[in-house]
């Protein structure tokens, strides 16, 4: 019975040796058929579409009617972006200049009221000789005319700057001559930062206003007659500090003094960028006239405006405000 069994079980074992060789074979069978069912698809499928319906043009063959370029469009787009550009460039560029170049913007932009606007004269030797130009003399006579106002009582006006060389020296010379024409005047010359003054047209003159307050000199010592209701008065030798001058408790009597010979008193005074003077004088004058300059920024001159209580004249490339 055990070499039975034993006879079996050795069968087994040629059996399944037998089933795996079969399954192999099968396999094979199954590979060999899928590839040639796959070789004939392909051969059945380039047989359908020997002949194409449709032909795809290559994107390298060049059009039969190819499209021209629109140049007029592109040159019309170009100069409307352009025109556009401009237009903001310019819209843009006058919302942020804060500069003043006309009295019409020194009322919209720094809110001050023009009195005059005079030109910037180049080699000018002396006022008379701005008088003989018919248009130069009436901008000086309407500024003058706007600044007393029909104004009866005797005035004093004081010319001052926002910065040195804006010409306010000049303005307060044809501004005396002005009144002069109606007026017994009184050319006064208090700025003592500057070494070509008024003052330097006398150099002979010593004497002036600084003598005169302290009371070593009389008024015809140190005033000098110009033309027949025009005189000057010098700024004098200082020895000391012009603020001390200025708050002087002699200061008021003094120009009281001068009004009973003189209708209008007409002050010189340092820019205010350089001392206070003007500042100190402001509250003995009647009328303050701010000279600026065209172009300048408007911040530069309006606080000192306030500060000082003075309306605006303006000078073209040199402007002015009282």
């Amino acid at each position: 019975m055990l070499d039975e069994q034993k006879a079996n079980f050795q069968a087994l074992g040629a059996r399944r040796d037998q089933y795996n060789t079969m399954t192999t074979a099968l396999n094979k069978t199954e590979e060999l058929y899928k590839s040639l069912y796959q070789r004939a698809s392909e051969q059945k499928l380039a047989e359908n579409i020997s002949a194409p319906d449709e032909v795809i043009y290559d994107a390298a063959v060049p059009p039969d009617r190819p499209s021209k370029p629109q140049r007029g469009l592109l040159i019309v787009m170009v100069t409307l972006m352009a025109l556009a550009l401009y237009i903001m460039y310019l819209i843009v560029g006058t919302a942020m200049d804060k500069t003043v170049n006309s009295l019409s913007e020194l009322k919209a932009k720094a809110a001050l009221d023009a009195s005059g606007e005079f030109p910037q004269l180049p080699n000018v030797e002396s006022a008379k000789q701005i008088f003989h130009n018919v248009q130069y003399a009436d901008m000086i006579h309407s500024l003058r005319l706007a600044l007393l106002n029909r104004r009866d009582k005797p005035a004093t006006i004081l010319v001052t700057s926002v910065q040195p060389r804006f010409g306010s020296s000049l303005i307060a010379e044809l501004l005396a001559s002005s009144a002069s024409k109606a007026r017994k005047t009184l050319l006064i010359d208090l700025d003592y930062l500057a070494s070509k003054g008024l003052s330097a047209k006398y150099p002979q003159q010593k004497l002036g206003f600084s003598q005169l307050l302290n009371g070593t000199a009389t008024a015809e010592q140190a005033i000098v007659k110009l033309d027949d209701q025009l005189d000057f008065l010098a700024r004098g030798e200082l020895n000391d500090s012009s603020l001390l001058l200025l708050t002087s408790e002699r200061l008021p009597a003094l120009l009281a003094t001068l009004h009973q010979t003189y209708d209008t008193l007409v002050i010189d005074t340092p820019a205010l960028s350089l001392a206070q003077d003007s500042l100190l004088l402001a509250a003995q004058s009647d009328i303050n006239l701010l000279v600026v300059k065209a172009g300048e920024q408007r911040h530069a001159f309006a606080r000192r405006s306030f500060a000082l209580n003075a309306p605006v004249m303006r000078r073209s490339r040199s402007c002015s405000t009282r």
